[in-house]
């Protein structure tokens, strides 16, 4: 299924980040010292790796378990994906979609529909 559209306030930002990010450059988490802008930099990184035709991803995909664990792991997958350098894509349908939690601000982390 293809993701809902989003706001273009979100696009605009996904698009200026993208043009901050060095081409070819790899994201290295131990270059920022703080959370923020490790997440400022991971956003920059992953809107500017989803223009490119190959890259390397991580899909999560929470398990059955409560809605507590399943935050745990998407916090978790989301940290495993920025220090191995892949995008971040989250499979989440059941019992209900991701995006009734929340929408993805500064990073587009909605699976894109398969080629």
């Amino acid at each position: 299924r293809t993701p809902d559209p989003l706001p273009a306030s979100y696009t605009a930002n996904f698009s200026a980040a993208a043009a901050t990010w060095p081409s070819g450059a790899e994201f290295a988490l131990d270059d920022y010292t703080t959370v923020e802008a490790a997440l400022d930099a991971y956003a920059a990184f992953h809107a500017s790796s989803l223009m490119k035709p190959s890259r390397r991803s991580l899909v999560f995909v929470p398990n059955q378990y409560g809605l507590g664990n399943r935050l745990r792991a998407f916090k978790a997958s989301l940290l495993v994906a920025m220090l191995t350098s892949r995008v971040f894509h989250v499979r989440w349908q059941d019992p209900f979609p991701v995006e009734a939690l929340a929408r993805p601000e500064r990073i587009d982390w909605r699976e894109p529909d398969a080629p």
